[in-house]
């Protein structure tokens, strides 16, 4: 069974949406009552540190900068390796959604961190089997090993470009 890994806007989810709900902000979301929004995990700890997330500022012209030294941040981060190791034991029954409060919904950390997880979470496992469980990702419909059509890199160009999204170990 594939479950998908996710990025979803914290003003855009449906109370009936399935998954396992984590928010990936340090800060909590303004306007949203604690009692709304219900999240399994408050991942604050992997979220970008407060100096990091000042000189972003949402600037879209410091994008990639921003990325570079959040994904620095998470691979120095303690918190990183138990956070990837729930995100893959959930993966297994649920849908994992990561949820975020920013504006932009193609300039965030949220994008950067859903990235690098799935780094991660390929990275870690065998190549799927006739009735073994796969991860998705939503963005990039990459499956790994189980889909090498999708290893093109044409295709998963395009798909970038449609949505904004990078991860070049997959080009």
């Amino acid at each position: 069974m594939k479950h998908n890994l996710s990025i979803v806007r914290v003003y855009d989810i449906q109370p009936a949406t399935p998954g396992w709900r984590v928010l990936v902000d340090r800060l909590w979301p303004r306007g949203v009552p604690k009692d709304a929004l219900h999240p399994d995990l408050w991942a604050k700890d992997v979220a970008p540190s407060t100096e990091l997330r000042k000189w972003f500022a949402h600037e879209e012209g410091r994008f990639d900068e921003f990325a570079a030294r959040y994904r620095m941040e998470l691979d120095e981060n303690a918190a990183a390796i138990p956070f990837v190791e729930d995100v893959r034991r959930h993966t297994k029954d649920n849908d994992v959604l990561l949820l975020y409060a920013a504006k932009n919904p193609k300039c965030n950390h949220a994008i950067v961190l859903h990235d690098w997880l799935m780094e991660r979470l390929e990275s870690q496992r065998d190549t799927p089997k006739e009735g073994k469980e796969t991860i998705q990702c939503t963005c990039h419909r990459i499956w790994g090993q189980a889909n090498p059509d999708w290893r093109g890199k044409d295709k998963i160009a395009e798909c970038c470009r449609a949505n904004m999204f990078s991860q070049p170990e997959m080009l």
